[in-house]
């Protein structure tokens, strides 16, 4: 069964997946299969595949499904800190509709 594994520290995250035969029926890539069961994009689990934060003891490829029995571990790195600050913006209103929001 798909599950969270709890966090090993306060910053980083940890999944596991072990591929089941309906997840083969379903996905034809484990990219989409990846992004149906995490809250990221495809382009970000490519960015963590790349980093090597998605492993296996099998060989994976973004664009087919591993092997029935597979166990693919992700360990989401902390967030990047940044010293953006959001700012107030006026805005103009050209339309306003109470059917639109």
């Amino acid at each position: 069964m798909d599950e969270k594994i709890s966090d090993h520290d306060e910053d980083s995250e940890n999944y596991n997946f072990t591929i089941h035969e309906h997840d083969k029926n379903e996905f034809k890539r484990l990219d989409l299969f990846l992004s149906s069961k995490l809250p990221f994009s495809r382009s970000t689990i490519k960015k963590m595949f790349l980093s090597e934060n998605i492993s296996s003891e099998e060989k994976l490829s973004l664009n087919k499904m591993p092997p029935l029995g597979t166990l693919i571990e992700i360990d989401v790195p902390p967030p990047v800190e940044t010293d953006l600050v959001a700012q107030n913006i006026p805005l103009d209103i050209l339309f306003e509709d109470d059917h639109l929001v």
